[in-house]
């Protein structure tokens, strides 16, 4: 079994583990193998790799067995089942683009904690995403599949957001063979009464079209996920997992409006600075949806208190929705809610 660091293993052909076999991987790029079960790699531990396009004539086209932490499966395809993975431990992983002939595009069995999959595709039959696994704080956006389970079919999913996949039936997921646990997840259409905490709303993405699946500030899907099935630390950015005290579903924590305009690099982020010269800061401009050099009528609607936060609610341009702010602390006392 060896150890590899840093290495780029392509274009090799064999049997099990066409890549690697058993021993670990790190920061390594696996490439264009092609192999009977696990294209890529077979029972190997690795740490941030790139899987793309390798192949499993079996099921496993990227990987087979083993942890991946933090890695990037990309292309793959199983001629039978599990494109991207079989039956792996996947944390803070993305999965995009791989394909199975038969089940689970993305995933088959195995466990996925902190991952996107997007994507992929089951050709034949079920789970484009992932079939039979257990996905925890997971984004399964953007996934096909034959028949049934667009997103996923069978296993469990916690704090998880499954959107906008497609099949011939039940787009989003398929309940299987055996069954489907749903619980504190965003998805469509209604699993029923809502005693599993579930939601159905559009979860916002900042643009998936782009395949930038974090969330907008409006979310539903901030601060209504379960800390009971939190696992780690960290998100699959490998930011702070729980910000604001009750964690978020899927797999982007929204780290809040302060980190956000930090990382705003134009100069128009003062607290006080007013670009537009309309008395508004630029700040609150951002915060708003608007931009600091546009006169825009956004007056302030009403304060208020909502689950112990304060809370400030604005109104943007006709066409747009109110933006509502929660406040880290407040300075001016008019604007403390009564």
């Amino acid at each position: 079994q060896a150890t590899l660091t840093n290495c780029i293993v392509f274009s090799n052909t064999g049997g099990d583990g066409a890549g690697a076999y058993g021993g670990t991987l790190t920061d390594c790029n696996i490439t264009g193998n092609v192999g009977t079960k696990g294209g890529g790699a077979c029972g190997v531990l690795a740490t941030r790799c790139t899987f793309e396009v390798t192949q499993a004539w079996s099921d496993g086209g990227g990987t087979w067995g083993g942890p991946n932490e933090q890695c990037t499966l990309m292309g793959n395809w199983s001629h039978n089942n599990g494109g991207g993975t079989y039956s792996n431990l996947n944390r803070q992983c993305i999965l995009t683009g791989n394909r199975a002939s038969q089940n689970g595009g993305g995933a088959y069995f195995g466990t996925l904690i902190n991952c996107l999959l997007a994507g992929n595709t089951a050709d034949g039959d079920y789970g484009g995403g992932a079939y039979a696994a257990t996905l925890t704080h997971c984004t399964v956006a953007g996934n096909a599949a034959g028949k049934e389970g667009g997103g996923v079919c069978d296993g469990t999913l916690r704090n998880c957001i499954v959107y906008f996949n497609t099949a011939p039936f039940d787009w989003n997921y398929s309940y299987g063979p055996t069954g489907l646990s749903i619980q504190y997840s965003c998805i469509s259409p209604s699993t029923g009464p809502d005693a599993d905490h579930n939601i159905t709303n559009d979860p916002q993405f900042v643009n998936s079209g782009a395949g930038d699946y974090h969330l907008k500030a409006a979310s539903p899907c901030r601060d209504t996920g379960s800390n009971a099935f939190v696992s780690g630390t960290a998100d699959l950015d490998g930011k702070p997992r729980i910000v604001h005290g009750a964690v978020d579903m899927g797999a982007y924590e929204f780290q809040g409006y302060w980190a956000w305009a930090a990382a705003i690099t134009n100069g128009l982020t003062n607290l006080t600075q007013c670009a537009a010269g309309d008395g508004i800061p630029n700040l609150l401009k951002y915060a708003t949806g608007s931009s600091p050099t546009n006169a825009d009528a956004i007056p302030l609607l009403r304060a208020y208190t909502a689950g112990g936060q304060r809370m400030l609610e604005f109104h943007r341009q006709p066409e747009l929705p109110d933006a509502v702010i929660r406040l880290e602390f407040i300075t001016d006392p008019s604007l403390t809610p009564h």
